[in-house]
């Protein structure tokens, strides 16, 4: 069986391996990674709704960052299904996430409180 889709003998075992690669047509793999992005997006939808209880019991200052930092996760999420729906690149998806990150990151950083002046300063 001389086929030319065969490659020659395997150097350690001795014998023939196949050199056919086989991918699945690209409205598959679209597909997957919609649906992927769909999955990302619930994921993100259910972290926010078990937060949301607890931002209500949390006093002023700390339940306006915990908002922040759900609504950010709420506009990835949004980001998802957008790509989910062929609105926007995947290339534009990761720059709103890379943008996600960031808010997130500046919301997490301690933030020095603001001074409060008298009449001496």
């Amino acid at each position: 069986m001389n086929d030319d889709r065969v490659s020659g003998p395997d150097e350690v075992h001795g014998y023939r391996t196949w050199s056919l690669s086989v991918s699945a047509p690209r409205e598959v793999l679209m597909f997957r990674y919609r649906r992927r992005a769909l999955a990302s997006a619930r994921a993100l939808d259910q972290a926010v709704n078990s937060q949301l209880a607890c931002v209500a019991r949390l006093p002023e200052d700390a339940r306006r960052r915990s908002a922040d930092h759900l609504a950010e996760l709420v506009t990835l999420a949004q980001a998802y299904r957008a790509y989910a729906r062929g609105w926007i690149s995947y290339r534009e998806l990761e720059n709103r996430g890379r943008i996600a990150t960031a808010r997130l990151s500046h919301l997490r950083s301690p933030h020095p409180a603001a001074a409060h002046l008298t009449e001496r300063d």
